[in-house]
């Protein structure tokens, strides 16, 4: 396969994920904003975590796809300071954030008596998380730079992104970290609801629970690919320095990482398009304000009742067009009931004309 297919392919799937990434964090930040209901700690974090996910595919697709088809003009100094800060930020952002589902997970599974509804206390950890993941990020706003090798080899860097100490912050406070703690939240969860039988939970918490696992399992997995080929690089590189007359294929095996690097990057974006998808699925609120946008049942209400209208009107003209059943005279057995009989009916009628 040439290296012009490779990279077509690996534009329109980062297309796809894009386009379903905006579109399904766009319907959850709907459904957040618009429905009372589900204005629960759950969804709080989700919001936050909706908004991290918009953020971080609006400004890494751009990226990948100028650097790796060396066209368009964005890569400006400013556009690589903001891109490389924002994404780092979000990285940080969503790993945190999952946290935080874990942790209302355990109180939704825990506190059995519901005394308390946590909503403040979920709006003020996203809004804590996001203020301190943009000032611990201000490092890499200021050592981002644009990296120009030559017209058609432009790259947005970061002076620090190649040292160990870089590589070891990020993987250690983006994804060991969090899941770590992930991990103790889930062991807590489950010692403090063997208090319970499992058919005291309703069938919405069971929901909510595989949901946010879903989450959580789909973030780890697709992360720990590059992580692994991001460690084999930087291992790989220092072998390289500590051995000056390394032979051919030592490189031609680094340069192979590097390729390799290019699609684990893509599959590291797929959790962002899957997010959605699992609320849909597992979240009865998300589900149904989806299905009213993608199935338009607005459209199909006003179209329904537009048509019973039509054909009430339909109804009530062919009744008024209908010619009139009631007899016009009267015969002999119609005068039956009446005391004076026909002379009577005469009498009347004289006097009304």
């Amino acid at each position: 396969m040439s290296e012009d297919i490779e990279k077509l392919i690996r534009c329109v799937v980062l297309g796809i994920i894009g386009i379903i990434c905006v579109a399904g964090n766009a319907l959850v930040l709907r459904t957040i904003f618009c429905y009372k209901q589900p204005r629960v700690p759950i969804y709080i974090i989700i919001c936050g975590l909706a908004i991290a996910d918009l953020v971080k595919v609006c400004f890494e697709i751009p990226q990948y796809v100028v650097s790796w088809t060396k066209q368009g003009q964005i890569l400006s100094e400013t556009w690589c300071k903001v891109d490389i800060y924002l994404v780092s930020t979000c990285t940080y952002v969503i790993a945190y954030h999952l946290v935080g589902l874990s942790i209302v997970r355990c109180i939704l599974l825990t506190d059995r008596a519901h005394t308390r509804t946590y909503v403040l206390h979920a709006i003020l950890s996203s809004v804590i998380i996001w203020i301190v993941m943009l000032l611990a990020n201000i490092p890499a706003f200021t050592t981002s730079t644009k990296y120009v090798i030559d017209e058609e080899n432009q790259d947005c860097v970061s002076s620090e992104s190649d040292s160990d100490k870089h590589f070891w912050l990020r993987t250690a406070f983006s994804y060991i970290l969090p899941l770590f703690v992930i991990a103790a939240m889930y062991v807590v969860t489950h010692l403090f609801s063997k208090r319970f039988v499992e058919e005291s939970y309703s069938r919405r918490e069971i929901r909510l629970s595989r949901m946010v696992t879903c989450l959580i399992v789909v973030f780890a997995i697709c992360r720990l690919p590059y992580e692994i080929v991001s460690y084999l690089l930087l291992y790989k590189s220092h072998q390289m320095e500590d051995n000056f007359e390394h032979d051919a294929s030592e490189d031609n095996l680094f340069l192979l990482y590097y390729k390799v690097l290019d699609y684990v990057e893509v599959f590291t974006l797929v959790d962002l398009a899957i997010r959605p998808i699992i609320y849909a699925k597992l979240s009865w609120y998300f589900s149904a304000s989806f299905d009213e946008i993608i199935n338009c049942i607005p459209c199909r209400e006003k179209s329904e009742q537009r048509r019973i209208s039509r054909q009430r009107r339909s109804a009530r003209m062919r009744v008024d067009s209908q010619p009139s059943q009631t007899p016009l005279t009267l015969g002999v057995e119609d005068y039956a009931g009446v005391e004076d009989g026909p002379d009577a009916i005469e009498v009347v009628n004289v006097e009304a004309g």
